[in-house]
């Protein structure tokens, strides 16, 4: 297969590239996305997907999902990695608009990621799911996270704090 710069590159380099992204930081994005997802697995996998790649080029994602055969799932992930980071640089109304009506198609799974990689929801993101008419499910999500970060810190280990 020939990537961007017209060398041929192997499903197994492909696969050991997509290996590789397994960090820290994207495995707690997986697992966060996992929770804001709840019940919606089916609905929001590619959400997931876009977790996987987040942190590759666009050009080695839309290669990497062409070469796996994701079909009409490959322009969805890669929507959602092309806008990820963009709520963060709205700085007035008319680009809160702007941003919600060119992320139109996608921008609830979008806003998906957006809360399960930064763990909570800001005021930008919380503006865009009211303009995009999406602010309840954003809600919910945060909600997940909420409740998994609240009973988590309760946790109490066997044998900690007794003598």
């Amino acid at each position: 297969m020939e990537c961007g710069s017209g060398r041929i590159i192997s499903e197994s380099d492909w696969w050991e590239a997509i290996r590789a992204q397994l960090t820290p930081h994207v495995v707690d994005v997986i697992r966060r996305v996992e929770i804001v997802m709840g019940d919606e697995q089916t609905r929001f996998w590619p959400v997931k997907l876009a977790a996987l790649l987040h942190e590759m080029s666009i050009a080695e994602v839309e290669e990497a999902l062409r070469q796996m055969e994701f079909g009409n799932a490959a322009r969805l992930v890669c929507d959602i990695i092309e806008g990820f980071g963009h709520i963060w640089k709205i700085n007035d109304e008319s680009q809160l608009r702007e941003y919600v009506f060119r992320r139109q198609s996608h921008l609830e799974p979008l806003l998906l990621f957006e809360v399960a990689h930064e763990g909570a929801a800001t005021d930008a993101m919380r503006a865009a799911a009211r303009l995009g008419g999406c602010e309840e499910n954003l809600e919910v999500w945060v909600g997940r996270l909420a409740s998994v970060q609240r009973s988590s810190s309760n946790i109490e280990f066997v044998g900690e704090g007794r003598e």
